[in-house]
This record gives C-alpha cells, structure tokens and sequence, in this order.
C-alpha cells in the first residue's frame, strides 16, 4: 500500500510487514514501535518536506530495514532526520538513503543509530548515497552513532557523487543520445532504492518520481 501523508503518526509493528510512505510537500513526524520477532521493511519517498521519524525496537530479535529516495528536485528544501533506536539486546538496523540533487536543491540528513546500554549482540548500520544531476546544490550529510554497548556492531558511510562520465561515453558510442543515456543512469540509480516492491505499487512511484523531477527522464 502507498499511502500519502501530511499528519502525526504513532505505529506500532508486531508482525513482518512491508510499508511504503510517500512525503510531498509536507511537515510530518512519526513514531514506530518494533516488537519481538518482528520484521519490518520500510519504503519512503520524500520531495519538498521536512520529516522526522524515531524508530524504536522494543522487542528482542526484531528487525528494521529502512530504504528512503529522497528527490531534491530543482530549486526546493528537504530535511529528513531518521533515529533508529535500540532499546533491546538482539535487534537490527539498517537504513539506506539515496538522494538525487538538481539544480539549486538543499537537502539536510540527519540519520541515527542508538544503541542503548545492556543491549548486547544488536546491530545498526547507515549508507546514503547523492547522486548530483544538477548546478548549485546544498548537500549536508550528518550520521551518528550513539553506541553505549561494546558488544555490538554499527557502521556508518556517505557518498555524493555525479554521473560517471565514463559510462555516459560508453552509452552515446552505442548510438543512445546524451538524455537517453542519463535517463537510463539516473533510472538505475532509483530503481536500487525502491526495493522489492510489488509491480503496482512501483509502477505508481516510478510515476510519481517522474513527475517530481525537472531533469528529463523515462523508461
């Protein structure tokens, strides 16, 4: 299910579940709670929006996996702060961020693990990864980890980064045109983020990032 937001959320999670939130032009926070045994993947896409979501794994043995795309379309602000915390021994974290920046796009990330005393044996890890497609961008990355145990495991890594020129060279050899050849980079680039999702709701969110976007771009 996609489902479009603009309120507060309090979510509690007790069984494997797969989420998708989409943010558009919005001010939101939400509240997850994660019980035992418990998997929950969770799909975010967000344009034009300053959201806040605190994440806490109350229950032994369960799992979040967090994908977000970001779409810092041409001349707009976003602001994403995701706190994951891990209030219970045996938990996992992970969480993924893509970006993708046009021209005079801000985006400020804020993502956190925090891992709490007498937790032992959880796991909490951050990737984000910018793709720069446009001119003049504002681009501020800030990962923590707030570890208070020793015997767990936690990483963290950023990347920002533009279209490589190489493969754009190879495509044109290949008689593509020059957007033909971005499109298809840019498309590869987004389809990592939407994860294993059902045809028809990526379908709706393939729509709906096309839309978003200034640069030109088509399957």
């Amino acid at each position: 299910m996609v489902i479009w937001h603009n309120i507060y959320e309090d979510t509690l999670f007790d069984k494997k579940k797969d989420y998708i939130d989409v943010f558009m032009n919005s001010t939101w926070k939400k509240h997850i709670q994660i019980t035992q045994d418990t998997t929950c993947n969770y799909l975010l896409l967000v344009q034009e929006s300053t959201i806040d979501i605190v994440v806490d794994i109350i229950g032994t043995h369960a799992c979040v996996n967090i994908q977000c795309l970001l779409l810092g379309t041409k001349n707009t602000s976003t602001n994403l702060r995701i706190t994951t915390n891990h209030l219970v021994w045996y938990s996992e974290s992970s969480t993924t961020i893509g970006a993708i920046a046009e021209d005079n796009a801000s985006l400020w990330l804020e993502w956190t693990v925090y891992i709490a005393p007498n937790t032992p044996k959880s796991s909490g890890h951050l990737t984000q990864q910018t793709l720069i497609v446009g001119s003049n961008t504002r681009i501020r990355n800030k990962p923590v980890l707030d570890i208070r145990h020793n015997d767990v495991r936690a990483s963290h890594a950023a990347k920002i980064e533009r279209l490589e020129w190489e493969k754009l060279f190879y495509m044109k050899s290949k008689w593509l045109e020059e957007t033909q050849a971005q499109s298809l980079l840019i498309w590869s680039y987004i389809l990592t983020f939407l994860g294993d999702t059902q045809e028809k709701e990526r379908n709706e969110l393939q729509k709906t990032i096309t839309q978003a976007l200034s640069t030109e771009i088509s399957l």
